[in-house]
């Protein structure tokens, strides 16, 4: 299977994110060590666990838009559509790496500490970002028209003979053997 430049974007997307999914795993199997424990390091386990599954969750989801890209969208996918959509996705991780870098977990809309509304901020509106191109896959989706027959499926359709009444086709089965060969 030959991938276009548009899957092949994406796909790259989606590894970096599930290798940066493997990062976050390993960062959080050492936060959540015991206190005063050699293996421990000083860093609540929370926000990591929420970078872990923010990557893996981003990763799979851009691996499967990345092998459904063909189907909603037959032409390549435009270059802005791309740098939109991995741009909001890694503006995305970049929040939930930093808000693991400074133990919070940016989602207190009125928190007391003055420097975490910036991280709040971005994590909200990066994840905003990446819910306008969701939104705009689903579109893609549901406009696609269909293409199955009520007898059966698209490659059954494909076989099927002729319905049209005024065209006569042999039956099959009914044409001669080649020359010198019997069934």
């Amino acid at each position: 299977m030959e991938l276009r430049t548009d899957q092949v974007v994406l796909v790259r997307l989606g590894f970096a994110s599930l290798l940066l999914g493997l990062v976050a795993l390993a960062w959080e199997l050492f936060a959540r060590q015991a206190p005063h424990t050699a293996a421990s390091i000083s860093t609540l386990e929370a926000p990591v666990a929420q970078l872990r599954v923010g990557a893996f969750t981003a990763g799979l989801v851009v691996l499967a838009v990345a092998w459904l890209a063909p189907w909603f969208a037959p032409k390549p996918l435009c270059r802005r559509w791309l740098i939109f959509a991995c741009g909001s996705t890694a503006f995305m991780l970049g929040a939930l790496v930093m808000c693991a870098a400074f133990n919070v977990t940016g989602l207190q809309l009125a928190d007391p500490q003055s420097d975490v509304g910036m991280l709040v901020r971005a994590r909200v509106g990066s994840q905003v970002l990446v819910g306008v191109v969701l939104l705009d896959v689903a579109i893609r989706v549901f406009r696609r028209p269909q293409t199955w027959t009520p007898g059966g499926s698209a490659s059954e359709a494909a076989v099927l003979p002729s319905r049209d009444p005024q065209r006569t086709e042999p039956a099959r089965g009914s044409e001669p053997a080649p020359d010198g060969e019997s069934e």
